[in-house]
């Protein structure tokens, strides 16, 4: 016997008429599930029997739980590689239950559902113009809400829906004061008529697996020269390199990282653990032109 305690879910995955697969936008996933438990595949389950034919791509399940700028920082160096139209589902979620909103973001190119706590700080900071929705309309989740999983009551069955070409603007209504964390923006720099910069204050936006401190200057603000003073362990890098190995093993570096960012390295080490520096962390940064 089949049973289904969602009988609109069953009835769509028994009756429904999808459009064909060419037609379905990707749906990409980050989440703080980890890869051990059961809740990825359930929403992966509800996206499929709302839109069979979708393709949904695992971007991240091992966020640290909770960690919503972790996610942010995810997505942000994420998104930009995936064809037009995708829809970016991120489910770090706290605040689950309580009276923070669910939204969803429509740029030019693709769309991000997210709980609103901040998650897609730096998406809405890149992707201008872009249009928030907070999403009110029940047509879109499942009929029987949690209170504990709106992944995959609410995120994963409105992904699904807008996969299929279901209207943004049917949602829920516009807003213009989504969360927005600190930290992500990029701070202002200019230079003197010596071509010197006073420093600057910088924040370690992500500390990836390999202890690499990842800022939030952008690589495209520098010129010729720039060095990182560590107040806490008293110790100034100088010069950009271009590669981990062109300072010898165990040596600190600066170096312009993949992710658009400058990044502070040890090769084959840890800078984390090296520079006692953690993911908010600021650095003092002077940069000459």
């Amino acid at each position: 016997m089949l049973y289904c305690s969602d009988e609109t879910l069953l009835f769509r995955i028994l009756f429904r008429k999808t459009k064909p697969a060419e037609n379905m936008k990707p749906i990409t996933l980050t989440t703080d599930f980890g890869y051990d438990s059961w809740f990825v595949g359930v929403m992966k389950g509800v996206i499929h029997g709302i839109t069979p034919d979708a393709t949904v791509i695992d971007l991240i399940h091992g966020i640290k739980p909770f960690d919503i700028r972790q996610a942010a920082f995810s997505l942000m160096v994420s998104y930009l590689y995936f064809p037009a139209g995708t829809i970016h589902v991120a489910v770090v979620d706290p605040g689950v239950g309580s009276a923070r909103r669910p939204i969803l973001a429509v740029s030019k190119s693709y769309m991000f559902i997210a709980p609103d706590n901040g998650l897609l700080t730096p998406v809405l900071l890149d992707e201008n113009p872009c249009t928030v929705y907070h999403v009110t309309n029940t047509d879109f989740f499942l009929k029987n809400i949690s209170n504990t999983f709106h992944g995959r009551d609410i995120f994963a069955p409105l992904a699904a829906h807008l996969s299929q070409g279901a209207n943004p603007a049917e949602t829920g209504r516009i807003i213009d004061d989504p969360v927005i964390l600190d930290g992500f923006q990029p701070p202002a720099i200019s230079f003197n008529n010596s071509g010197l910069k006073s420093a600057i204050t910088a924040t370690v936006i992500h500390v990836d697996r390999f202890g690499n401190l990842i800022t939030n200057i952008p690589c495209s603000f520098f010129k010729e020269s720039i060095s990182v003073t560590f107040a806490k362990t008293s110790t100034t890098i100088s010069g950009l390199r271009k590669s981990y190995d062109s300072v010898a093993c165990g040596e600190p570096l600066l170096i312009l990282g993949s992710s658009g960012f400058l990044e502070i390295s040890v090769n084959q080490g840890n800078a984390s653990e090296r520079f006692q520096m953690q993911q908010g962390d600021n650095i003092s940064i002077t940069i000459t032109n």
